[in-house]
């Protein structure tokens, strides 16, 4: 999964490079200085989004872990529940 988001992020870096290299040649922007901007716009893009992207697959991470120990303590506490000696299955009134 790592790896498909370094991938989003360089795809994400490229795409802001020929952003940034379009307007700055369409702003009259000599070709030597667009070239070191949009480099410069895609450095800077690529790391910012991977570092979003690992950051957001830990946060995820973490969701998907409480969840599952929240079910696996939901389903303990069924199992529990059925095992106690009397219980039919029916709430008592």
């Amino acid at each position: 999964m790592n790896s498909v988001f370094r991938q989003l992020a360089f795809a994400a870096g490229a795409l802001l490079f020929l952003l940034a290299l379009g307007l700055g040649l369409l702003n009259g922007v000599s070709i030597p200085t667009a070239l070191f901007r949009a480099t410069a716009v895609m450095a800077i893009g690529t790391i910012v989004i991977a570092t979003f992207f690992r950051f957001f697959t830990a946060m995820v991470f973490e969701f998907v872990n409480e969840r599952v120990s929240e079910l696996r303590r939901q389903r303990a506490a069924a199992a529990q529940q059925a095992a106690a000696p009397g219980a039919s299955g029916t709430p008592q009134r």
